[in-house]
């Protein structure tokens, strides 16, 4: 099928990274609103709740128009993915001051993982068919990777701890920025097997070379 091909799948990654910045800028709202939140309801099942229900409501308010206009341009997609990572970054800088969490997780953790996962990619593919592509391709934007991994720590940790363990993400998306990007140059002229390892290598390059620039001396 065509729309499987090398060719199709280089024109359709640029309109993957506004959705990535926005998922940084999902990670960056929630602590914060979780913070206001907590100040005012103590039971923690509604803190939770309401923290997921305003940061997803202003995701899914920034997602629409992509999903309305079919923004797939290359140059528009890096510019705002930039200005959302570095909006997302400094927002999560605000409590650098504390120590992050060392995450470990529970096997009922794991598996609550999984399965919200597999209900957002059985939610993704059921909207589609019912309600067509156009709402389908919204929810395949969803952050729901960052929003099990958000509320989990919400739950054990409060929204403080939150600003501290995330405060890197944005800059550790850049690992995936890069393999976007390498992929849209590699698909097309290596193939699915050679240009997914080419950007693969250079993600892991970049990811290599973030760890030693955090680790490096100030």
């Amino acid at each position: 099928m065509d729309t499987l091909s090398p060719d199709a799948v280089a024109d359709i990654a640029p309109a993957t990274l506004i959705p990535r910045g926005l998922s940084l800028l999902f990670v960056a709202v929630y602590p914060r609103i979780g913070e206001y939140v907590a100040v005012r309801i103590k039971n923690k099942v509604w803190q939770i709740g309401i923290t997921f229900g305003v940061s997803i409501g202003l995701w899914f308010v920034f997602a629409l128009p992509l999903a309305i206009f079919e923004w797939n341009h290359l140059l528009i997609g890096i510019i705002i993915y930039t200005l959302l990572a570095v909006m997302a970054h400094f927002l999560l800088q605000r409590k650098s001051q504390q120590k992050s969490i060392a995450l470990t997780y529970t096997a009922g953790q794991k598996i609550a993982r999984i399965a919200y996962a597999g209900c957002i990619v059985f939610l993704v593919t059921l909207f589609g068919k019912m309600l067509g592509p156009f709402w389908g391709g919204i929810f395949t934007m969803f952050p729901a990777a960052f929003s099990s991994l958000m509320m989990i720590l919400h739950w054990y940790y409060g929204p403080q701890n939150l600003f501290p363990t995330m405060q890197r993400v944005a800059v550790g998306s850049l690992s995936l920025f890069t393999y976007v990007i390498t992929a849209m140059l590699t698909f097309p002229a290596y193939g699915f097997v050679a240009g997914t390892a080419v950007a693969y290598t250079v993600s892991l390059a970049t990811t290599i070379l973030l760890l030693k620039g955090q680790r490096a001396p100030v």
